[in-house]
């Protein structure tokens, strides 16, 4: 009994450490001479932001590289996601997909990165606009077909080696319990 006990709370500790942090996912996009790369993390799950809501992003690690200079881009900013447009951002185990909905009707659904904290820096955005799915950085802008996929999960080592260590534990202790 004592070492189903302990058993089951590795296992609940080993579940518990892995659902509470945010997913890093990688960024590498480019056009017309613009690049974005870097990382960006955000729990998983689906969010969607609406007239200029709070983001889920906890942290924005990218670098835009246009117009001869590079850029550290450290913020999202929802400001153009106005009235009943949505931005939404799929967060799952393989990928970060961008969308939008309800953008007819003149709202907006762009999601910037910035290196200011609001659109007066220099910026990258996606979204859908007046001109419809646009991504963007200075100047120059290509059309986009949403839903995309912005980044890839970079796998965290650190939570397989934990699982590891868990089961060599639980193994060990099931091998001293049975002597």
């Amino acid at each position: 009994m004592k070492s189903t006990t302990t058993l089951g709370l590795i296992v609940s500790l080993l579940a518990a450490s892995g659902t509470a942090q945010a997913a890093t996912y990688n960024v590498n996009r480019s056009f017309l001479g613009v690049s974005l790369t870097g990382t960006v993390e955000v729990p998983l799950g689906n969010h969607v932001i609406e007239d200029q809501g709070v983001h889920p992003f906890t942290n924005v690690d990218l670098t835009l590289t246009a117009g001869g200079g590079a850029y550290d881009l450290e913020y999202a900013v929802t400001e153009l996601v106005i009235g009943d447009a949505q931005f939404i951002i799929d967060a799952t185990p393989t990928t970060l997909t961008f969308d939008t909905a309800n953008t007819d009707g003149g709202h907006d659904a762009m999601l910037f990165f910035s290196d200011t904290g609001d659109i007066d820096g220099h910026l990258y955005f996606i979204g859908t606009g007046q001109l419809g799915g646009t991504e963007s950085a200075f100047n120059e802008r290509v059309p986009v077909s949403l839903p995309v996929v912005f980044g890839t999960i970079i796998p965290e080592p650190s939570a397989a080696a934990l699982a590891a260590l868990g089961l060599l534990v639980a193994a060990g202790w099931w091998r001293f319990s049975r002597s």
